[in-house]
């Protein structure tokens, strides 16, 4: 009957249905055409994305010591380890709606206690999805940073185990970066702030952006600098090249632009944060040894503007900008800029640090 239905009709009774106790285990444990038929019937019914609309009655309603809420994520979790991964060939549609569906029902459950979300953030699971999904078409890549750094206003950093996970069992930063590349080359860093959707930076590329950062920040750490500088970079040197003065030009035009932290929402907050670390180790490692060539080559031009118009921005310096002094260290990002006269003299440079 459901199939029959309109999409908007079909939502509230295909989410009753598929909240059911256990239903993702029955249908994967079906042997024979039939148990796939009806598999593959079922993962029809989703023909679209999930409604703004929530439904907290219905999921919120108790089966078997759970919510519904609880039971649809685990359904949806089961049918996506146990059948579409392994299937990862087919189409790339199937897994990106997928993975959509699972993000929303996930955020059915935000600010609730529950034990759903454990399969979905062991690590095991994450090294899987993401080999499953660097397979697919670039649709199914975007639906898993949704699902795991989120999208919208609310919190969206994954568990400290997901990071690691993802920095050093999967290539998602190497995969991630072909997707950015074409705004880092010869557009203004205005123009690109708006690609990435200033003031709220929630669009998918700034999304991905973010990310790419956090990942690849945590894969620097404890890389030896003949590492970076060898095979055992995720990113090759042309690319690093190519990277490095983009986000130093975005940090700073980021900082200088939105100073105050406590103002921006938690995806522009994070992506700020992320790509302000990141510069911040390409920096400290350029300074072991050159990565930019030329002695000007982490100068912002711009800061001798930022710094006359002091201190209308704030880099979090106490200091009177007018006596020489260089900006303070309080904000984990704030932008360490120094007197433009005395750069001159071969001595101070203003750069973009986290």
């Amino acid at each position: 009957g459901l199939e029959a239905c309109s999409w908007s009709e079909r939502q509230e009774p295909l989410i009753c249905l598929f909240s059911a106790p256990r239903l993702g285990q029955v249908l994967c444990e079906g042997q024979g055409p039939l148990a796939q038929q009806c598999l593959q019937r079922v993962i029809a019914l989703f023909p679209g994305t999930p409604e703004a609309r929530e439904f907290p009655a219905l999921l919120g309603e108790v089966l078997e010591g759970a919510p519904r809420g609880s039971w649809l994520v685990r359904n949806l979790v089961t049918v996506l380890e146990r059948h579409l991964m392994p299937a990862s060939a087919g189409p790339a549609r199937v897994m990106s709606l997928w993975l959509t569906w699972l993000c929303w029902a996930k955020e059915q459950l935000a600010g609730t206690p529950h034990g759903a979300l454990d399969r979905l953030n062991s690590s095991s699971f994450v090294r899987a999805l993401v080999l499953s999904v660097v397979k697919q078409e670039p649709e199914a890549l975007l639906s898993f940073c949704q699902l795991y750094f989120g999208g919208g206003a609310g919190e969206c950093e994954p568990p400290a185990e997901v990071l690691q996970t993802l920095a050093f069992a999967t290539p998602l930063a190497e995969r991630l970066f072909p997707t950015l590349v074409g705004f880092m080359r010869g557009q203004s860093v205005e123009s690109v702030s708006q690609v990435l959707g200033t003031p709220s930076f929630t669009t998918p590329e700034a999304t991905r952006l973010r990310i790419f950062c956090s990942v690849y920040a945590l894969q620097m750490q404890p890389m030896y600098d003949y590492e970076f500088f060898g095979s055992a970079n995720p990113l090759k040197q042309e690319e690093v090249q190519v990277l490095v003065p983009f986000l130093n030009r975005l940090a700073y035009h980021l900082v200088s632009t939105m100073p105050c932290k406590a103002s921006m929402g938690a995806p522009a907050r994070e992506l700020r944060t992320s790509l302000c670390s990141l510069v911040c180790l390409l920096y400290s490692r350029h300074c072991r040894r050159p990565i930019l060539l030329g002695e000007n080559a982490w100068i912002i031009p711009d800061s001798r503007l930022l710094i006359r118009r002091a201190p209308v921005v704030d880099l979090g310096a106490d200091e009177d900008p007018d006596d020489g002094g260089a900006a303070g260290q309080g904000d984990e990002d704030a932008m360490d800029v120094e007197d433009p006269d005395a750069m001159e003299d071969g001595g101070r440079r203003a750069r973009a640090t986290a």
